[in-house]
């Protein structure tokens, strides 16, 4: 049959020629009495080298689309793990969520957390204003403490003022 190498070669062209937008038929790999005949020169002839340029920017394709893919598949299993959430959820998106068990796991737990960390920052946020009486005896306290106190040391920052 085909060498590996020539095999290993025709994938890569496939590849590099795909990256490149060339129109090309894969060459086919000869079978019975055929494939016995062929020589290794006669394989190279089918399947010209590719510089190391090509095979780099062919990798480097194939790498961009499985990136992309798996960024596409996320986005779909976010929006079927949301549309899940307020009772939405299509066939379709059930399959996903189905085919795709761990993933979707991963992706429930990050949304939780992000969710879970939103809710906390708006809390962190959220202005307190106390009672009069309260805001009263607390600067008293303070005022108290800042007399007792030997040495006082004071840190302020952006928003002192306010």
């Amino acid at each position: 049959g085909m060498s590996l190498e020539a095999a290993d070669a025709s994938v890569v062209l496939v590849a590099a020629q795909g990256a490149f937008g060339m129109a090309h038929e894969p060459p086919t790999a000869p079978t019975g009495a055929a494939a016995s005949s062929i020589t290794s020169s006669e394989t190279s002839a089918t399947c010209p080298p590719l510089s190391a340029r090509e095979i780099a920017k062919a990798q480097r394709a194939a790498q961009l689309r499985l990136l992309e893919t798996e960024r596409q598949l996320s986005r779909q299993l976010k929006s079927a793990l949301r549309s899940q959430g307020s009772e939405n959820l299509s066939e379709e998106e059930g399959a996903l969520l189905a085919a795709h068990p761990e993933r979707a796991a991963q992706l429930r737990s990050a949304m939780q957390k992000t969710a879970a960390r939103k809710e906390q920052q708006s809390a962190n946020a959220a202005e307190v204003e106390e009672a009069e009486e309260i805001l009263a005896e607390k600067v008293s306290r303070l005022a108290q403490m800042l007399r007792e106190a030997k040495h006082a040391v004071v840190y302020t920052g952006a928003g002192i003022s306010t």
